[in-house]
């Protein structure tokens, strides 16, 4: 029998993080799973719903700081962590530093799609643990290279 006392924790945890979005999700998915909803009412709310997530999605995107303070204000050891970052993204991606965006983004899109959970059913757990890490790995170096060129992941 489960421990009753940690049932429903992730949900706890999650309406901890982002209450409205819980909220309105939850009351959306009720009211529609009992066709309270016309299609009409249920698109405006599912609008709605959007619009919020967007808004929530800009605060938080204002709270992090990490991309907002500029490079010369950072001390030695948060640049040289910062170029090591970067270095090893390229080293990951087996790309150099010269090279145009797009061609980064091509080799990006390649690994991934090599080694994209969804791609390795026939693998064994350990070899699918390994791909996954992998395509993390990928996925990180990605947008580590695309943060320092201004450009969009």
């Amino acid at each position: 029998m489960p421990d009753m006392r940690s049932f429903g924790k992730g949900v706890h945890l999650a309406f901890e993080r982002y209450p409205m979005e819980v909220l309105i999700g939850l009351l959306l998915g009720v009211l529609i799973g009992w066709g309270v909803f016309g299609s009409v009412i249920g698109a405006l709310c599912g609008y709605f719903f959007r619009v919020l997530r967007r808004q929530l999605a800009a605060e938080r995107k204002e709270c992090n700081h990490e991309g907002s303070i500029p490079r010369g204000a950072l001390d030695g050891e948060e640049q040289e962590a910062r170029r090591r970052a970067l270095a090893e993204a390229y080293r990951v991606l087996g790309v150099d530093s010269d090279s145009e965006v797009e061609a980064i983004r091509k080799v990006y899109r390649s690994l991934a799609a090599s080694f994209h959970p969804d791609g390795m059913v026939a693998l064994t757990d350990e070899q699918r643990r390994d791909a996954e890490e992998a395509f993390l790995r990928i996925r990180s170096a990605w947008e580590c290279i695309a943060r320092d060129r201004g450009v969009r992941p």
